[in-house]
């Protein structure tokens, strides 16, 4: 035993002894390793601060010593960081100078031939020449150079005074002249195909730039062979990510991401969640088995352009169930209420070009498509020709919801795609990882991707991802516009323009910043001594106490990322106080520009070549907060309402038909990195966090994290390059980059268009196609005082009546003279017509159609909000002062009964508001629904309307009263009840009322014209359905009639059984005639449910006020639709059937309407959230709605009624 225990002891310490070995070699291993990091390996002897190569002394923390540089130094190059930077830029540029400046455009037939015109246009101006075989300037040629459109040829190798000017490039179509890429000396070239078939020698061609138009990942012969991708020299850029196709450009790969990845918070946020067919067909049904039937999803093909249907969650059962949904079939749940512009939803396009993956680098083109669409009863269809730029839609948000809903439109997108661009930095470079041989690490550094991508927005701003492309339209007559013979064939206007230009300014600004040959090694220098702290540079200064010690391949990467991102005239801080509100951009001007055309008479050739010429201008990119926004941010301190104040301050730009300085200021945003580089900390945490985890099977496992150490990942610089931005380019706090980028000086132009037009009486109307859809006037009669003062730029105003005013008329002028405002909708009258005002809010819609076609064109909407404030409330409470106790029973402007009293009266047996209180308690209940009454009010004297208090007016039968059940009572009185309401929006209001009450809440609502069944009320023990009669929008012949409503309504409530647990309630403003009750009772027969209880709501109050699209009543026909009421109610009790009177209860108080068109809505569903979450409530307002469902109430339950 004794001697086992000291071989254990032995044993112990031998391995003690083991491990301290081991580490003492590590740390002597690490001490040598960074005594030569330190040394610079450069035989020109560098100086590394003020010492020389091989001093040797204490250092600083921070990035290459900052210790004062000596004075006495053996060379020019001071800075070893700056020399080490030049030297890099120098072989770069170099490199870049001697090759030849050919862009090549390779890919499939019909792609070129699409997008060929843009990357011409691209070049211009001037323009080179399409180059072709045999041609001067070919590099076929015995000479090499470049045609151009005035016909000079620049010799080989002449520089270009413009740095970053395009025109030295030339463009090769091999689909026109095929070539093919060899391999000379480890470097890609291409040679003509024509040669190495003619026998003869094949000469080996340089070229900068490989445009890939083609629908595959681009890695064969169509493009560039896989085996070429590792010679790629580094001047040399090819248009394709390999591995991109198979992960989010195809829409099931899109899905299939998403759908592995959704435990990835920042993936999950991207897109609704989405399910690919038949793949996740269980996860698809699992998933609408937990939603209530009100879902819904959005259906949509694999393959774009093939529209989508929106269903709900029954709907999609079912079709799961019966098998009716197709393979290839995507399912996404709907994205929520979309974002309303004009009355219609939109998408938007929008152009990601990375340039760079781990580490990444991103850019957003300001240029955006915007695409009005259809409702979703139609798919969400495009509506052709209706189009506006990504621009005009962020201008639209802020001069309409404020600079908080712009900046929440730009913010959110710019955070959507910035992480999509952040999943692809994980997700592609483990299949270009593939590609690398054994003995070479590879990375495709020189590849490149313009990326389309289409956003939905819902209407919190907040997007959601629909689709993305790896080949993007940019031609110009693509089925979303005008072709270019149809655009001949009609004047040009500024929203087919916008995408015209802005297409080729996609285009060009791509190749602009791929080929750019700017110097910026000074600027990188300058930047990393004044941001970096604790850093170092291998080769240099890199210590182990050193945060991070960047390589070649880093400096490589900022050199590069900051000649993309473009130079700013000034890097000062920016105040942080400043703020851009909504005002100052409805109002604000621009720094005074040079105009870019004038009217000079010349012909009208000149003026077209000088649109093209302005529309293109060459010119460094901006993709900084333009000059514009600065000032917008900057300079707008004070308001001034003064109309020639505002003329002033508004630049004097020509505009012919659309503003060509716009696109001048166009470009390429870089998104990553960022100033605001902060707000993507958790998005890069949580991305590799699902790396390191497994948890998503998407990512490339950690493994692969780990053989690539050698080089530094997104997630290792992102501090760095977030500080670099920050100094490049300061932003205010909050501001996105991509909205300091956008031009949003359209707006000012069309106002002072406006102001001059105010001054200049002579003309009626503009031709400008700028000012289409806009209005010069709005016309109220009586004239109000709207909030803001009228502009043509704000399109919601705000205005208050007294209760006295039920109408108000109301037109709207045109500012172009081809457009035309017209109330509600574009089909409504343009002409001044009258508007009822209902009692809280009301909007009336004015639109600006486009008449010179067929049908119809919204161009834009204006909405004024009128608030009709109800009776004044006298204060204090009137009932605690002298007072009067007041009945009505009809007014005297709406005289239904001839021989009764009008008006205001005195109720002599009453008088005090309590005692007629007390009387009321003392009463019997009502049997009868319809008994006798009229309203009574207290008031400080009946001949004065203005001191009522109607707050406390309640309708009082004279011999009974209609108490008010508890609702713990209701709720015992309709378990295992159905009631099934028949009628109009009255029959529904009232529907509604009752469900509140019964269930304490209301969680949804909808304003139904169809059938609907609401099922799990009275918890789960209660369902209403309703079905609305009649369809008067329809034409007579095609509307449903009764007794097929009636029956389609019980069909669909069913099973229902034959008692008066079938509660039958039916009714409607002045439709119902006697005859409908007898189509009741046979249907009732016919089903077997002669036991249901019916009960009869009689006509009421309405379209007593003219209206545009109703009809009007006259008083002599009022007083026909009493006795009509009185004759229905009568035949409904002769059939034993229950009736609710609310002619005589809504006539009376006529007045005191809600808001809809015919005066009769005596109800109004409000929203509001609930307490603690984002869930919606909503809530039944209207006091005489909720008198008579109390009296309906009361029908149903009348063994329920306290007191009886």
């Amino acid at each position: 035993m004794k001697s086992k225990g000291v071989k254990m002891v032995s044993w112990r310490l031998w391995t003690a002894r083991a491990i301290l070995s081991f580490l003492a070699c590590v740390s002597v291993l690490s001490i040598i390793i960074s005594y030569h990091l330190t040394v610079l390996q450069d035989h020109e002897g560098l100086v590394v601060g003020s010492r020389s190569v091989g001093e040797r002394g204490p250092r600083k923390r921070g990035i290459l010593s900052r210790e004062p540089e000596s004075v006495l130094l053996p060379r020019p190059h001071q800075d070893p960081l700056l020399t080490l930077l030049t030297k890099m830029e120098d072989r770069y540029l170099r490199a870049s100078s001697e090759a030849s400046p050919m862009i090549l455009i390779r890919g499939q037939k019909l792609l070129v031939n699409r997008d060929l015109p843009a990357y011409s246009q691209a070049l211009l101006p001037p323009s080179p020449t399409i180059l072709k075989p045999g041609s001067q300037g070919h590099p076929n040629s015995k000479t090499f150079g470049l045609i151009t459109n005035t016909g000079r040829r620049m010799k080989d190798g002449t520089p270009d005074d413009n740095k970053h000017s395009l025109s030295k490039f030339s463009l090769l179509d091999t689909t026109e002249e095929r070539v093919r890429m060899v391999a000379v000396n480890n470097s890609v070239y291409y040679a003509m195909e024509d040669e190495a078939v003619g026998g003869g020698r094949v000469e080996a061609h340089d070229w900068r730039v490989l445009v890939c138009l083609t629908y595959t990942d681009g890695d064969s012969s169509v493009c560039l062979p896989r085996k070429l991708f590792p010679l790629l020299g580094q001047h040399q850029k090819v248009g394709r990510l390999p591995g991109l196709r198979g992960t989010v450009w195809r829409r099931e790969s899109l899905c299939d991401f998403l759908h592995s990845s959704r435990l990835v918070p920042p993936i999950r946020a991207l897109v609704p969640a989405c399910y690919a067919l038949p793949a996740h067909h269980a996860y698809l049904t699992a998933a609408a088995q937990a939603l209530p039937d009100t879902a819904e999803w959005v259906v949509k093909a694999s393959h774009s352009g093939r529209g989508v249907k929106v269903i709900d969650n029954r709907k999609l059962l079912e079709d799961l169930r019966d098998k009716r949904l197709g393979s290839g079939e995507i399912v996404q749940v709907h994205w929520g209420p979309p974002l309303q512009v004009l009355g219609g939803s939109v998408s938007v396009r929008l152009y990601l070009l990375i340039t760079s993956l781990q580490p990444l680098r991103a850019h957003v083109h300001t240029h955006g498509e915007v695409m009005f669409r259809h409702l979703p009863s139609r798919g969400y269809a495009k509506i052709q020709d209706r189009v506006w730029s990504w621009a005009e839609l962020v201008s639209w948000v802020g001069r309409n919801s404020g600079e908080e809903a712009m900046r929440s439109l730009v913010g959110h997108t710019e955070a959507a795609l910035t992480a999509l661009a952040l999943a692809i930095d994980l997700l592609i470079p483990p299949k270009v990882h593939n590609l690398r041989k054994a003995s070479r690490r590879y990375r495709c550094e020189g590849c490149y991707q313009l990326l389309g991508v289409d956003l939905i927005y819902n209407s919190t701003y907040h997007p959601a991802i629909m689709d993305v492309t790896g080949q993007p339209d940019l031609s110009f007559n693509q089925q979303d516009g005008p072709s270019i013979q149809q655009q001949q064939q009609r004047p040009p206007t500024p929203f087919h323009l916008s995408h015209i230009f802005g297409r080729s300014q996609v285009a060009k600004d791509m190749l602009r910043l791929l080929l750019d040959e700017s110097k910026v090694a000074p600027e990188v220098n300058q930047a990393l001594v004044e941001t970096a702290d604790n850093l170092g540079v291998v080769g240099i200064d890199c210590l182990i106490a050193h945060d991070l010690c960047l390589t070649q391949d880093d400096l490589d990467y900022l050199i590069q990322t900051r000649r993309e991102s473009g130079k700013r005239s000034e890097t000062a801080p920016r105040d942080e106080k400043t703020s851009l509100k909504s005002e100052q951009l409805q109002h604000s001007t621009a720094q005074e520009v040079e105009d870019w055309t004038s009217d000079d008479g010349r012909g009208k050739e000149e003026e077209d070549t000088d649109y093209v010429r302005d529309g293109a201008r060459d010119g460094i990119k901006t993709n900084e907060p333009n000059e514009n926004n600065l000032n917008l941010i900057e300079n707008y301190e004070e308001d001034n309402d003064d109309k020639n104040t505002k003329k002033k301050q508004f630049d004097r730009i020509k505009i012919d038909q659309i503003s060509t300085n716009k696109f001048a200021q166009d470009g390429f945003t870089m998104v990553y990195p960022s100033p605001n580089g902060r707000a993507y900390d958790q998005v890069i945490a949580d991305l590799y966090h699902a790396v390191s985890s497994n948890t998503s099977s998407a990512f490339a496992p950690s493994s692969y994290l780990l053989t690539e150490s050698w080089r530094h990942t997104t997630r290792d610089l992102h501090n760095l390059v977030t500080s670099l931005e920050a100094y490049h380019r300061p932003l205010p706090p909050g501001l996105p980059t991509m909205l300091a980028s956008l031009d949003l000086r359209q707006s000012e132009d069309v106002q002072e268009k406006w102001l001059k037009h105010q001054e200049n009486q002579k003309e009626k109307c503009m031709e400008d196609p700028a000012t289409a859809p806009y209005l010069q006037r709005l016309t109220l009669v009586p004239e109000l005082s709207l909030t803001p003062a009228f502009t043509p730029l704000v399109t919601s105003y705000w205005a208050e009546v007294h209760y006295e005013l039920i109408t108000i008329q109301v037109s709207g002028l045109a500012l172009h003279c081809q457009a035309e405002a017209r109330l509600e909708d574009k089909f409504g009258p343009s002409t001044l017509v009258n508007y009822t005002l209902g009692l809280g809010e009301n909007r009336v819609s004015i639109a600006v159609v486009d008449i010179g076609h067929s049908e119809p064109w919204t161009l834009n909407s204006y909405t004024v909000h009128i608030t009709r404030r109800p009776p004044p409330r006298p204060s204090p409470d009137i009932t605690t002062r002298p007072h009067q106790v007041c009945a009505l029973k009809q007014e005297c402007e709406l005289r239904v009964s001839p021989s009764e009293p009008c008006g205001l009266s005195v109720e002599p047996a009453f008088s005090s508001w309590n005692k007629f209180t007390t009387y009321r308690k003392k009463l019997s209940p009502c049997t009868q629904g319809d008994a006798t009454g009229r309203w009574v009010v207290a008031c400080k004297s009946c001949l004065e309307r203005d001191t009522c208090d109607w707050s406390k007016a309640t309708w009082q039968p004279f011999a009974c009263t209609h108490r008010v059940i508890p609702v713990p009572r209701l709720q015992r009185c309709l378990k295992g009840k159905t009631l099934v309401f028949l009628g109009d929006s009255t029959n529904r209001g009232m529907l509604y009322a009752l469900l509140e009450r019964v269930n304490g809440t209301l969680t949804s609502w909808d304003k139904t014209h169809d059938l609907k069944v609401i099922s799990g009320v009275n918890s789960g023990q209660t369902t209403f359905a309703f079905a609305y009669y009649p369809q008067f929008w329809l034409p007579s012949n095609q509307r449903p009639v009764f007794d097929k409503t009636l029956y389609k309504l019980l069909l669909r409530s069913g099973p229902l059984l034959n008692s008066t647990d079938t509660v039958v309630i039916i009714g409607g403003v002045h439709w119902v005639a006697a005859q409908h009750l007898h189509m009741v009772s046979n249907a009732l027969e016919r089903e077997g449910l002669q036991g249901a209880q019916v009960i009869l709501k009689t006509l009421g109050a309405g379209f007593h006020v003219s209206a545009p699209g109703v009809h009007t009543v006259s008083l002599r026909d009022h007083s026909r639709l009493l006795q009509h009421s009185m004759s229905v109610a009568a035949y409904a009790h002769h059939r034993g059937y229950q009736v609710v009177d609310t002619f005589n209860m809504t006539t009376a108080r006529y007045r005191h309407f809600l808001q809809g068109k015919c005066a009769c809505h005596f109800h109004k569903v409000v929203s509001e959230s609930k307490a603690g979450s984002n869930q919606l409530l909503y809530h039944v307002e209207g006091e005489i709605n909720a008198i008579y469902t109390n009296i309906l109430a009361n029908a149903i339950c009348h063994n329920y009624i306290p007191g009886r």
